[in-house]
C-alpha cells in the first residue's frame, strides 16, 4: 500500500520537473538576443504507475527531455530564400558600381563623346580648310579615347575587387565548414551518451544559415546528429572531415575568369548566393561590358579611318 514515502517522492518529482523548467525558462531569456539560439523547452511525462490487482498508482511527473522548439521545414524554405537573396545582393551592388563607370546618359557619356566627335567631322566637311575645326576634332578624339580608356580601366579595378571580395568569402566558408566538421564531432559524442546537444545544434544550425548566405548548399543529418553538407557536386561537410574551397582565376588576353575549385583541383558549379553573383558578376557581367567596349571602340576607330580614307588632305605646306 502507498505511504508518506510514495507522496514524499511524488512530490519531490514535482518540484525537481519544476525547478528544470525554471532553469530552462531562465536559460531561455537569457539568449533572447543570441545569434542562432532556438527556444527550448521541457518534455514532461508521467512514469509507469504501481500496478494493484484493482488499479494504478501515478507516480507524480518526471522530466523526459530537453527539446529544442524548431521548424526544419521553415528551416529549409529560409534557407532557399537566403542563398537567392545573397546572390541578388552582389548583383544590386556591382550594377549601382556599373552604373555609376558608365555614367549613361552623361555630358561625359561615351554616346554624348561620340555625338560631339562625329557633329565636328560634319562641321569640317563644310569647311575643310578651317584649322580651328581641324584642331577642335584632335582635342575631342585626345578626350573620347581617354574616355575610353578610363571606363575600361575602372572595368577591370571592379572585378579585381571582385576576386578580392569573392576570395575573402572563401576563407569565411571554409572556416565554417571547418566548425561544422567539429560541431559534428561533439553533437555525435553527446547524443552517444544520451545527452541532448541542445545548444550545439543551434550553434551547427546558425552555420548552416549562414553558408547558406554565401552558397547554394543542401544539407542533411544522420541518426546521430551529423550533418553532410554538399553544394555544387561535392561534399564540404561529411561527419567530422571538411574539404576546403579555393579561388582560381585563368586570364585569356586581357580578360579575367574566375573559378572556384576544390582541394583536387576540381571545378565547383556554383549559382546561387554571394558566391553565385561574384562569379556572375565577374565572368559575365563585367566581362560582356568589357568585350561590348572593345568592339565599340574597334567600330569607332574603323570609321573614323573610313572617314579619313574618304576625306581630302591639306594642300602640301599647310
Amino acid at each position: 500500500m502507498p505511504g508518506i514515502f510514495q507522496s514524499l517522492e511524488i512530490a519531490r518529482r514535482a518540484l525537481w520537473a519544476s525547478r528544470l523548467g525554471l532553469d530552462v525558462t531562465s536559460h531561455n531569456i537569457a539568449n533572447v538576443n543570441t545569434p542562432g539560439y532556438s527556444r527550448q523547452r521541457v518534455d514532461l511525462q508521467t512514469p509507469l504507475p504501481l500496478n494493484y490487482p484493482k488499479w494504478q498508482l501515478g507516480l507524480g511527473v518526471d522530466a523526459n527531455a530537453i527539446t529544442r522548439i524548431r521548424n526544419q521545414m521553415l528551416d529549409y524554405q529560409y534557407r532557399q530564400a537566403n542563398f537567392s537573396l545573397g546572390r541578388s545582393q552582389v548583383q544590386e551592388e556591382t550594377f549601382r558600381q556599373l552604373e555609376a563607370i558608365i555614367q549613361e546618359p552623361a555630358d561625359n557619356s561615351l554616346g554624348n563623346l561620340i555625338t560631339e566627335f562625329f557633329s565636328e567631322f560634319s562641321n569640317l566637311a563644310a569647311e575643310p580648310d578651317n584649322m580651328t575645326i581641324r584642331d577642335v576634332i584632335v582635342q575631342k578624339a585626345a578626350v573620347l579615347v581617354e574616355a575610353f580608356h578610363t571606363k575600361y580601366n575602372n572595368l577591370q579595378q571592379l572585378q579585381y575587387s571582385l576576386r578580392q571580395q569573392a576570395a575573402s568569402l572563401l576563407k569565411q566558408v571554409n572556416e565554417l565548414t571547418s566548425q561544422l566538421a567539429d560541431l559534428n564531432a561533439q553533437i555525435a559524442t553527446a547524443q552517444a551518451a544520451g545527452s541532448f546537444p541542445n545548444d550545439l545544434k543551434d550553434r551547427r544550425d546558425h552555420i548552416l544559415d549562414q553558408l547558406s548566405q554565401f552558397m547554394d548548399i543542401r544539407y542533411s543529418e544522420d541518426a546521430v546528429g551529423r550533418v553532410t553538407v554538399t553544394t555544387g557536386g561535392i561534399t564540404l561537410v561529411n561527419g567530422n572531415h571538411s574539404r576546403s574551397l579555393a579561388l582560381r582565376v585563368d586570364k585569356n588576353n586581357q580578360l579575367f575568369t574566375m573559378h572556384i575549385v576544390s582541394e583536387n583541383g576540381r571545378e565547383v558549379t556554383i549559382t546561387q548566393g554571394k558566391l553565385g553573383g561574384y562569379l556572375r558578376s565577374h565572368n559575365q557581367d563585367i566581362a560582356d561590358l568589357l568585350n561590348d567596349l572593345n568592339e565599340l571602340a574597334s567600330h569607332f576607330i574603323e570609321e573614323v579611318n573610313r572617314l579619313h580614307r574618304n576625306g581630302k588632305g591639306l594642300p602640301v605646306g599647310n
